[in-house]
């Protein structure tokens, strides 16, 4: 919060020249009208968090390489597996593992759902 501070006391300090005035108002504007999208946003992150967690939708570990690398040889003769690259959310509680995979999937970084649960069902 003290970096919001900080910004906040600058951009009051900033309307003082009449250079960045209208630069300051501009940027207020821009915040205040925004609001209402992250809002919404924030809004449909949670929901499709939640189905992927009502889902049963396991958390794969990230971008999954094997297909390009699937082990690389060392000079010791050990191979190492390229694509086993854990969960990005190891040390998280459920629920936030599902925000979080929501919130990227909604940003352009997507990773499709693993419904392993459901395969061996069917």
């Amino acid at each position: 919060m003290s970096a919001l501070a900080a910004v906040m006391r600058v951009m009051s300090l900033l309307r003082g020249w009449p250079e960045f005035g209208g630069f300051v108002r501009l940027i207020k504007i821009s915040a205040l009208k925004i609001s209402n999208f992250v809002l919404f946003m924030f809004i449909w992150v949670t929901y499709f968090a939640l189905a992927y967690y009502i889902l049963g939708s396991e958390i794969d570990g990230g971008d999954d390489f094997s297909y390009l690398a699937p082990s690389v040889s060392r000079d010791d003769g050990m191979k190492d597996d390229v694509g086993d690259v854990g969960n990005d959310y190891s040390g998280l509680d459920d629920h936030w593992q599902y925000l979080l995979l929501s919130w990227r999937n909604s940003i352009g970084d997507l990773s499709v759902p693993n419904y392993e649960n459901w395969t061996t069902i069917a």
